[in-house]
């Protein structure tokens, strides 16, 4: 690690390690994963904005004519005027999409580079958001997939040799392909790489361009008439709500590329050519920031992105100005998994970081050991602030709001409610209550006037007992407490969190440079959930942990999900 590339946030040196994760492939000397600092885990897409219906490709039909047009960037796949959404049901923008979406972190892994272009070479410069993915990762991480899935009984059933092949199977049979299948149309031709970018169409509007490479071009032809065919035919078929389906594409370079129409293809291949996603730099100098490879790399430009979107829905133009200007610079994620976790890193480029307060969330770690939810956010107040003194004519309208809230309450939301979150702000939930009584909650946060805190402390007290809900309140030093009666006492201990093996794995080493940070014990809830849809699912996570804060003068948030 050099300080030219800082790790995305604090390292973990003890994180759940299996004896067969992140297996070091021969030649290659073994390292112990540390969180914050993965080993290598591949690298590929998932961002951007995805289609939202799948693209229509086929033979022209009795009495039709076909479309497509010969492109200079390749062959174009002839189609008849669109009848369905079938299109290449899993070719390109569907199967990005469930790829990305219904994949979601079975397809964390380490994939392999493999040589050869990537997708982001046909992808022009003036994308504002790009997502690619890897399909075909490095044998240890097929292990580390199979290990993870396996976890999960109602969910595909994968092997070690090739558990991503298991998984599009199961996917693709959830979809009804008809007489078709994945096996048979898809695989043949399906290539190892997968590219979703956001741009701008001939129309102004967004549009996506979808880049999936190839391994024989024919097949693939073959595959997009037949998918489209009524032997493929699922119950869509007929629908005329195509305005979304991707009618362009072309073979370039090994990949098929795709969208909306025959002229966003040309021109996007064409801008590509003068320069590409990989020409700019930018984006390959961001993802350099993420440690190690991912399988899953998600990329965008903040204030292009929420441009864009803008034009889409017009109603975020409301959004004060003062707040839309402060989305600027680029993300960047990447997602990696191990046999028992996922995690989704990542770093915020170019963004306003002056104002971001980071240090150590200690409270976090010195809740009870027993603590089911909490969150540790430094300067809320001071955050909170700032948002409402840039609300410009919108502030006038939430005064006479707050102003009636006030009133009723009897205490001023600005001037004494706001002060109580202080520079540090801690929540927490210390168990998983059979009823209102049993709840053990409480805030904690670090104030500068005590007295103040005090004060409004009272008035929140009685308020709420008013309302038949007993709660303590008071000030230990520069310490405010609101809590359920009796819980106080327990947070000012040191309870023993940090040495849970459940909040550990969840939120590694939280070091100095962090500014919030929360966590939840899954296992704990999921057992007083109720057994209804999706709860099979649950009972198998662990935990949930997501930390943020500073590195440099860049931002970082890094999200794990641990599963039993």
């Amino acid at each position: 690690m050099t300080d030219q590339q800082p790790p995305t946030g604090p390292q973990d040196p003890t994180p759940p390690v299996d004896p067969r994760w992140d297996a070091p492939l021969p030649g290659e000397t073994p390292t112990q994963p540390q969180y914050g600092q993965p080993p290598a885990y591949g690298a590929p897409p998932a961002h951007g904005a995805p289609p939202s219906q799948q693209p229509v490709y086929g033979q022209p039909g009795p009495g039709e004519q076909p479309y497509a047009q010969q492109s200079p960037y390749g062959d174009v796949v002839a189609t008849a005027a669109p009848k369905s959404k079938r299109g290449l049901a899993l070719g390109g923008g569907a199967l990005a999409l469930a790829l990305v979406a219904g994949g979601g972190l079975y397809f964390a892994s380490q994939a392999s580079d493999g040589g050869g272009d990537q997708p982001e070479t046909l992808v022009p410069s003036t994308a504002f958001a790009f997502a690619r993915i890897d399909l075909d990762p490095a044998p240890d991480q097929k292990v580390a997939i199979h290990e993870f899935a396996s976890k999960f009984p109602e969910g595909p059933k994968t092997d070690a040799k090739d558990p991503i092949d298991a998984i599009l199977s199961d996917m693709f049979k959830k979809e009804g392909l008809g007489a078709c299948s994945y096996e048979a149309d898809i695989k043949p031709w399906l290539g190892k790489r997968l590219g979703l970018a956001a741009i701008t169409g001939a129309s102004g509007k967004t549009e996506p361009l979808v880049v999936v490479q190839v391994k024989d071009a024919d097949k693939a032809k073959a595959a997009i008439a037949k998918l489209d065919s009524a032997e493929c035919a699922s119950g869509d078929a007929g629908s005329d709500d195509d305005k979304d389906d991707l009618k362009g594409s072309s073979f370039k370079d090994g990949y098929l590329v795709m969208s909306t129409t025959q002229a966003d293809v040309d021109a996007a291949l064409e801008a590509a050519k003068t320069k590409s996603l990989k020409d700019s730099g930018t984006f390959d100098d961001d993802v350099a920031k993420l440690d190690g490879s991912q399988v899953i790399v998600m990329w965008a430009d903040l204030a292009r992105s929420f441009d864009a979107a803008a034009k889409q829905s017009p109603e975020l133009n409301q959004i004060p100005n003062g707040i839309a200007k402060q989305l600027k610079g680029r993300v960047v994620m990447g997602l990696h998994m191990g046999n028992n976790y996922g995690e989704l890193s990542g770093r915020i480029i170019g963004a306003d970081m002056s104002t971001v307060t980071v240090s150590s969330p200690v409270n976090l770690a010195k809740l009870p050991k027993a603590t089911v939810i909490a969150a540790s956010v430094n300067g809320v107040q001071e955050q909170i602030e700032k948002q409402l003194s840039q609300l410009g004519a919108a502030g006038a309208s939430l005064d006479e709001m707050l102003a009636a809230v006030n009133g009723q309450l009897g205490l001023d939301v600005r001037k004494e409610l706001l002060p109580l979150l202080g520079s540090t702000t801690t929540l927490s939930l210390g168990n998983v209550p059979t009823s209102p009584a049993d709840a053990q909650f409480g805030l904690q946060s670090t104030v500068t006037d005590p007295a103040a805190a005090a004060k409004t402390g009272t008035k929140l007290k009685e308020l709420a007992e008013a309302q038949g809900i007993p709660l303590d309140a008071e000030v230990d030093g520069t310490t405010f407490y609101l809590t359920s009666k009796g819980y106080a006492a327990t947070l000012k201990g040191d309870g023993g969190l940090a040495s849970s093996p459940t909040f550990s794995a969840a939120m590694g080493e939280l070091g100095d440079q962090v500014s919030g940070a929360v966590f939840v014990d899954v296992g704990q809830l999921s057992k007083a959930a109720p057994k209804g849809r999706g709860a099979k699912e649950i009972e198998h996570i662990s935990a949930f942990g997501m930390s943020a804060g500073k590195v440099g003068d860049d931002g970082y948030v890094r999200i794990r999900l641990v599963v039993k």
